[in-house]
């Protein structure tokens, strides 16, 4: 986790702004989100169709929506052929 940012309140953040934009997530999403949120870098693994692409959908709209500006590179796979 970032410096300054409890494990609780970035949990708090996910539940919160993914009930907001309409997200559904498993919890092991939700865990994942928040790990992301902690952290400086996080890297998302796992084969076709395991919800990768929904992980870093709910990233990006929890960064969009917090006011920041995103980059996204270097999708690979199923996710690179639906951008």
């Amino acid at each position: 986790m970032r410096k300054g940012i409890s494990a609780v309140a970035v949990s708090m953040l996910v539940v919160g702004r993914s009930m907001r934009l309409n997200l559904t997530l498993a919890e092991s999403q939700k865990a994942a989100v928040a790990m992301a949120l902690g952290s400086k870098v996080l890297v998302v693994t796992g084969g076709p169709r395991v919800g990768n692409t929904t992980i870093v959908n709910a990233i990006l709209r929890i960064l969009s929506a917090k006011g920041l500006s995103l980059l996204l590179c270097a999708p690979t796979g199923h996710a690179a052929k639906c951008a």
